[in-house]
């Protein structure tokens, strides 16, 4: 996830409502424009130690935070409802 925030470092974001996404193929002739137009920009981003209420504290206290998970693993690949239990979801 840090090669997403650090392309967001360099690379203005477009909104949601500035640039919707319309399930068309026309909508990637509009790429090069929508990225000169960027609004939504990362200064800075962090890493917090799994299961450390402190510095999850911290973070969202410095704004919003994203989560990543290793959805590559078999466990996913094969769910289909519920809350996941699995210590082998890494």
């Amino acid at each position: 996830m840090d090669y997403a925030f650090k392309y967001a470092e360099t690379t203005p974001i477009m909104t949601e409502a500035a640039y919707p996404y319309l399930a068309r193929k026309s909508i990637f002739s509009k790429c090069s424009k929508a990225a000169s137009q960027g609004v939504v920009e990362a200064t800075t981003y962090m890493d917090v130690t799994p299961k450390s209420a402190p510095q999850m504290k911290a973070a969202l206290a410095k704004g919003p935070v994203a989560i990543a998970i290793e959805a590559d693993k078999s466990v996913f690949q094969t769910y289909h409802s519920g809350v996941l239990t699995s210590a082998a979801c890494g």
